[in-house]
């Protein structure tokens, strides 16, 4: 079953890759939310990962990201244990300059500051 699992998360990243500038900013949270819980990180024959090539795509649309969203891309992120420096500093630099911090619900708070402190 995890060959086949990873088989079909494999076709999933592979057919998403080249159609990611299509996506919302929900619709890349929610697939980098997937592959964290299922702990797959689909590597490419460049030798990036998925999760390189979202965090590109979710950089240039950051300011589309509700608080859920980014909330659970930088969880997600620190979930398989994959580094993004240029994520992680956009999002910290995107958050610190939201006029309302009140938007984020406790726990999308715990989920950011733990992911930053692992």
């Amino acid at each position: 079953r995890s060959e086949i699992k990873q088989y079909i998360f494999l076709q999933i990243a592979n057919s998403s890759a080249s159609i990611l500038p299509q996506f919302s900013a929900r619709h890349l949270s929610n697939l980098m939310y997937a592959y964290s819980l299922v702990e797959y990180m689909p590597k490419f024959e460049d030798g990036s990962t998925l999760f390189d090539i979202l965090a590109l795509e979710a950089i240039s649309k950051l300011t589309a990201f509700n608080s859920h969203d980014l909330s659970n891309m930088i969880w997600a992120y620190a979930n398989v244990e994959e580094s993004n420096p240029k994520l992680f500093t956009r999002v910290a630099e995107h958050i610190t300059r939201l006029d309302k911090l009140s938007e984020f619900k406790p726990q999308g708070l715990s989920n950011i500051v733990w992911a930053y402190a692992t």
